[in-house]
């Protein structure tokens, strides 16, 4: 499946969104950010400034983490046991990738939405990008399908660039469990 959605004027492309197999590119004058959904969940793959050339991502990374009800759930799901403030939590419940889709809001702005399921829960991640601004929004949109849950430790972003080069001899960890990483500019719920 391939399909493409672009904004352009006189020919000149502004910004576009487009998706190739299980990988979706957002692109604007500024940037190019590769998304991929699997049978892992999502994570993002590239962050390239188009503008210098470089390279934002050194790894492919998570998009997101949280607890549902106490179970661990992160955007790159393994079967692995989860430390967090003493709990134990079992990483096994995996995203079911459900769907996507765009929408185009005005002469310069695109979104893209990425739909999962897990839990009873319903998680949209929502992508925005804009023609003429060097940067892009993105949320999470929870839906409990059949009951109230529990919603904590919530990591909405967390992709690990690092537009400064990678520092060679300092520590650094993300979220809650505090796993090593490399430096990076995350947006954590609980903080």
């Amino acid at each position: 499946l391939c399909y493409i959605i672009e904004f352009s004027i006189m020919g000149k492309v502004l910004f576009m969104i487009r998706r190739e197999g299980d990988l979706f590119i957002l692109e604007t004058p500024f940037f190019r950010r590769e998304l991929e959904t699997g049978t892992f969940g999502l994570r993002t793959n590239s962050f390239r400034n188009l503008v210098s050339g470089t390279e934002y991502l050194y790894r492919p990374c998570r998009e997101f983490a949280f607890s549902i009800d106490r179970h661990y759930v992160n955007s790159v799901q393994t079967a692995e046991y989860q430390a967090v403030d003493g709990t134990v939590l079992r990483g096994d419940d995996k995203l079911e990738f459900t769907g996507s889709s765009q929408i185009h809001i005005g002469d310069d702005a695109e979104e893209l939405m990425l739909t999962f399921r897990i839990l009873e829960t319903e998680i949209t991640a929502h992508y925005r990008i804009y023609s003429k601004i060097a940067g892009m929004r993105k949320w999470l949109t929870f839906t409990a399908l059949n009951r109230e849950i529990l919603l904590e430790n919530l990591v909405f972003d967390d992709t690990l660039l690092t537009p400064g080069g990678i520092p060679s001899e300092c520590d650094f960890y993300q979220g809650n469990q505090f796993s090593p990483a490399p430096v990076s500019f995350t947006m954590e719920g609980t903080e």
